[in-house]
């Protein structure tokens, strides 16, 4: 019998043929991952400057928020907390209201006697126990963080460290706000800390993780 151009083929070659076809060679699979690597070493610091440009962001927005609310408190004649929930990286404004006293309730929503959404009440279904109601007049809604920033603890002038969990600072009406250290962070590290002076409500944003212990006990005055 005859073989053929075609039986000649050796198997070596078919296979050979038959695998080039299938997928990509050695040398093609190396050139792929170094493009990936130079565009990833490309993309990195680009990341890096987002990310910190975040954080930066949000700590000049919540001192912002920090000294508006100092003075809307004043404004207001209402005693104002604002509430920092740790564990999902937002913050929200709830208002102070006393049953036994003439509270109409200007800045919050009628009828909403359970506080925030986050469960901000405290005893308002009990007859003539003071609690807190969400207050929608300055923040109409809870402020998410951006991803990667988060607020790692709080200190105030009663609790020395809150890492977990809420925490809270407090305005009064007569122009006082609980003296309040926060640090915030990004996922690579960098940190901001803000200080919340307790007379004139001015908040200090500096960077990196700056102590303030001896601030932190002044006494109300």
């Amino acid at each position: 019998m005859t073989r053929g151009p075609r039986d000649a083929v050796s198997p070596p070659a078919r296979l050979r043929r038959a695998t080039d076809a299938r997928g990509f060679t050695l040398i093609e699979m190396v050139a792929v991952l170094v493009v990936i690597g130079l565009l990833f070493t490309l993309a990195l610091p680009q990341f890096r400057e987002r990310t910190h440009a975040d954080l930066k962001r949000s700590a000049i927005s919540l001192a912002a928020t920090i000294e508006h609310v100092f003075h809307q408190s004043v404004f207001r004649h209402e005693t104002l907390r604002l509430t920092y929930d740790l564990a999902s990286s937002r913050y929200w404004l709830d208002r102070f209201v006393d049953p036994a006293g003439d509270d109409d309730e200007p800045g919050g929503e009628e009828g909403d006697n359970s506080g925030s959404e986050e469960g901000a009440g405290n005893g308002g279904e009990e007859a003539g126990v003071p609690y807190y109601v969400a207050d929608r007049s300055i923040l109409s809604q809870p402020v998410n963080l951006p991803a990667g920033v988060i607020i790692t603890s709080v200190e105030t002038q009663y609790i020395e460290e809150t890492t977990d969990g809420e925490a809270y600072t407090h305005f009064f009406p007569d122009g006082y706000v609980e003296p309040t250290v926060i640090y915030m962070a990004d996922r690579r590290g960098a940190e901001y800390t803000l200080y919340a002076s307790p007379v004139s409500g001015r908040v200090k944003v500096l960077p990196g993780h700056v102590q303030f212990d001896v601030e932190m006990r002044e006494d109300r005055r």
